[in-house]
């Protein structure tokens, strides 16, 4: 069985929209930050909205993600 990190990236690469891409750039400043899952079966998750054409604060998205890490 592949390891959660392939699992995702694999998921994420089968979304063939607008989704895709920002998931992976998501995932991408989520690395950056330093922050990985150990597992699929992690108990504590969070939710951003993101739709299509909305704009993203890059640098405030991963102090954001910095700040989870800390709780």
């Amino acid at each position: 069985m592949p390891e959660a990190r392939e699992q995702i990236d694999a998921r994420i690469a089968s979304l063939a929209d607008w989704r895709g891409l920002r998931l992976a750039r998501l995932r991408a400043l989520i690395h950056q930050a330093g922050l990985l899952n150990a597992s699929l079966k992690g108990d504590t998750r969070r939710a951003i909205d993101l739709h299509e054409d909305e704009w993203l604060d890059e640098q405030a998205f991963i102090a954001l993600v910095l700040n989870l890490g800390q709780s």
